[in-house]
């Protein structure tokens, strides 16, 4: 998923402040909140968190710690109504 993020075009509309505060590296920020809001979607289908992490790790050169600060992230600054899941 972060691989990805690399490498789409950003948009103007599109706001990875957030993602930027929690001190993540950003290289693209229009990916990284179509990844964020794709974390969100998957709380929306009923996935868990575990599941979710794993995505995000198979699917990026992140570390474990760092596919579980994505998503934590994403939860909190996209979907807060998903903490605690």
């Amino acid at each position: 998923m972060l691989r990805t993020l690399r490498q789409h075009q950003t948009t103007p509309t599109m706001n990875s402040s957030p993602l930027r505060r929690a001190q993540l590296n950003v290289y693209d920020p229009a990916a990284a909140i179509r990844g964020a809001h794709s974390v969100c979607g998957q709380f929306a289908r009923g996935r868990s968190r575990a599941d979710i992490v794993g995505d995000v790790l198979s699917g990026s050169p992140v570390t474990p710690l760092g596919a579980v600060d994505f998503v934590a992230d994403a939860v909190a600054f996209y979907c807060p109504q998903y903490a605690g899941r």
